[in-house]
């Protein structure tokens, strides 16, 4: 029932006399105020993800949400003096910290090289199963417009630019990006990264797909290309598959397609070279070659993207990095991040 206009229609057509909240107060303490004073598109709405309420409760841990990673925040005070504040990058990470650091009275600007505030969270909420976390982007992306924060979209911030507009804090929230492994003869293959999939900046080509990492990242990939009819092999090194999504998000999606006829699952398996007759691996400890693959996608080798921070050494003011530029991780964490930074500048 976390949807203003599905509570709106069942009060209106006298369904129910009282309607209880559960976790999508979390997201939004003031969701039934909201509601009162007509505001339900100020709401920050439960994207359904389980990832940090349900898995915090499990541990005994301190609650957290991913649509209002406020939640359990202590209240930071104003900001004292106020400062000038430069963010580079407006994805997770970048927008909880321009949030956070103007509601203080920092006067903040928020930069982004692409056209489109949310970074990488743009493209998660597009795979299989994951429609629901599209809430969860809007609802930051609207706390964000509502906020002072000026924001600059479709611009590179370059080291010039830094140390011309000299701001007295810089936040460097520029992500991560993925890099193709030296296996030998990939660079004969036709390669995509997961990003490039999900932006459609290139096409997946043929029908049998090879996805390189076969964790949470991978198999949303694998899902989607199972979704179009293709045929998919996912791989990885280690023996565990989707580890890194949450318990239930990674068993639903077990139940959807690990018997699908069009997938096999090799974990435990090492890339050894690329030819025209196929493809060399380990598996299992067992040499084998797969047939040859139309499109090979790497979901995998995560790294920063901290050239803009290395190139700012000389930078005298104070400077943070966070997010997936500091080390490449989940949603939840960027968001974590962005709050901290925002609250401590």
């Amino acid at each position: 029932m976390g949807y203003p206009e599905r509570i709106e229609k069942v009060m209106n057509e006298g369904m129910a006399d009282c309607i209880a909240l559960g976790r999508p107060l979390i997201a939004d303490p003031d969701f039934p105020n909201k509601m009162l004073h007509g505001e339900p598109d100020s709401i920050l709405l439960c994207g359904a993800c389980l990832q940090a309420c349900l898995k915090k409760v499990r541990s005994a841990t301190p609650i957290e949400c991913m649509a209002n990673p406020w939640v359990t925040a202590s209240p930071p005070g104003p900001a004292t003096p106020p400062k000038r504040v430069m963010i580079v990058g407006a994805g997770p990470a970048g927008m909880a910290a321009a949030v956070t650091a103007s509601a203080r009275g920092h006067k903040v600007s928020l930069f982004e090289q692409r056209d489109f505030t949310g970074g990488q969270f743009a493209f998660a909420v597009k795979a299989e199963g994951k429609t629901t976390m599209s809430r969860v982007l809007k609802g930051m992306i609207g706390r964000l417009q509502q906020s002072n924060v000026s924001i600059h979209l479709k611009q590179k911030v370059t080291a010039d630019f830094v140390m011309r507009e000299s701001p007295d804090v810089l936040i460097l929230a520029t992500g991560a990006r993925q890099s193709v492994p030296e296996i030998e003869g990939i660079e004969a293959q036709y390669v995509m990264t997961a990003f490039e999939f999900y932006e459609k900046n290139k096409k997946v080509k043929g029908d049998r797909i090879l996805v390189l990492g076969a964790g949470m990242v991978g198999m949303e990939v694998a899902e989607t290309l199972l979704s179009e009819g293709k045929e998919v092999v996912a791989c990885r090194r280690s023996d565990a598959i989707a580890i890194d999504m949450d318990p239930i998000t990674r068993n639903l999606m077990l139940k959807r397609i690990a018997d699908h006829p069009r997938l096999k699952l090799m974990p435990s398996t090492k890339l050894l070279d690329f030819t025209p007759q196929g493809v060399k691996v380990i598996y299992k400890g067992e040499e084998i070659i797969l047939d040859p693959f139309d499109t090979v996608i790497i979901c995998s080798g995560m790294e920063p993207d901290n050239a803009l921070a290395e190139a700012l050494k000389e930078f005298r003011g104070e400077k943070r990095l966070i997010g997936d530029a500091a080390e490449p991780a989940n949603i939840e964490a960027a968001f974590v991040q962005g709050v901290t930074a925002g609250s401590e500048i």
